[in-house]
């Protein structure tokens, strides 16, 4: 059995296992506890008390958590799991699929933009001072191939059937949003219009992206919002060396935001080709954006 307490003292162990240094583990650990106590009061109660069959389960919080956030991190199958916890698969998909939300929660905080859409007008037209400078992108997760219902979710890009997210970022690499996940066939543009992130930045925000947002310096004009792309070749034609020399420098700001998809994908969850049938794509992206940012201090 993998053993929690064997591993809290090995600092180095501990952050390859589960993708954040030990004391901010901790940190993380009184958070979710705190959740837990929540989640556990306002569960309603199915059988009168005592009743049932006593489940196996994790000695403590902390423990759960460990699991939690194992399985973000290596992205496991459940059989591999119940030999690395000694539970029995049924139950570590239960733990998995009950206690993710909580830890969304424990987490959201750190994300500015979360991946769930907003419901009321007040939260769509709040202004995020962080939006005032950023870098946009979108990243592709590979998957099965759907029974039915295929042909959106095949991205021609990747030659295979994916789901896309949009990642926005600062120039500093701190991540203010990962979008719900959408068929792989949708494309960045129009992916960036269904997300409406941009009425959450102030007036005169300045972004960059990649060639996928070229044209759009003037789709925004209201907001006074500028995008700054690098310039493409003309057909027949060559660019100048300032435009090349202009191009070099986006690129070189640009790369922050590959940088941040990067350290996203060191969780295998959100990089591997996935494996769950249940929808808990925004959960995960939640949870491992906010991650990312508490494992960084942001």
């Amino acid at each position: 059995m993998l053993d929690y307490h064997y591993i809290s003292t090995k600092e180095r162990l501990f952050l390859s296992t589960v993708g954040i240094p030990l004391k901010r583990f901790h940190k993380l650990a009184w958070r979710f506890s705190q959740r837990c106590k929540s989640f556990r009061f306002n569960r309603p109660q199915i059988r009168s008390a005592g009743g049932g069959r006593k489940p196996e389960r994790f000695g403590s919080d902390e423990e759960l958590l460990f699991y939690l956030l194992f399985y973000v991190r290596i992205y496991p199958t459940f059989d591999l799991a119940q030999a690395v916890f000694e539970l029995d698969r049924a139950n570590l998909c239960r733990w998995l699929h009950t206690y993710l939300p909580v830890l969304e929660r424990t987490l959201l905080y750190k994300i500015a933009l979360p991946a769930k859409q907003t419901n009321t007008l007040a939260e769509l037209f709040k202004k995020v001072p962080a939006l005032a400078e950023h870098i946009v992108d979108a990243t592709e997760q590979r998957m099965n191939r759907p029974k039915y219902n295929q042909e959106p979710y095949y991205s021609g890009k990747k030659k295979c059937h994916t789901r896309k997210r949009q990642i926005i970022c600062t120039g500093k690499g701190k991540l203010l949003g990962v979008s719900s996940a959408v068929p792989g066939s949708v494309h960045d543009k129009r992916l960036e219009e269904q997300t409406m992130y941009l009425n959450h930045a102030p007036p005169g925000a300045k972004r960059l992206g990649d060639r996928a947002y070229q044209g759009e310096s003037d789709t925004y004009g209201i907001w006074g919002i500028r995008t700054m792309v690098p310039k493409k070749k003309p057909k027949g034609g060559e660019l100048t060396s300032a435009e090349k020399e202009v191009n070099r420098q986006i690129s070189s700001l640009r790369v922050i935001v590959e940088h941040v998809i990067g350290h996203l994908k060191y969780s295998r969850i959100f990089g591997d080709k996935t494996r769950y049938r249940r929808d808990i794509s925004d959960p995960i992206s939640n949870v491992v954006g906010g991650l990312y940012n508490f494992k960084h201090g942001y």
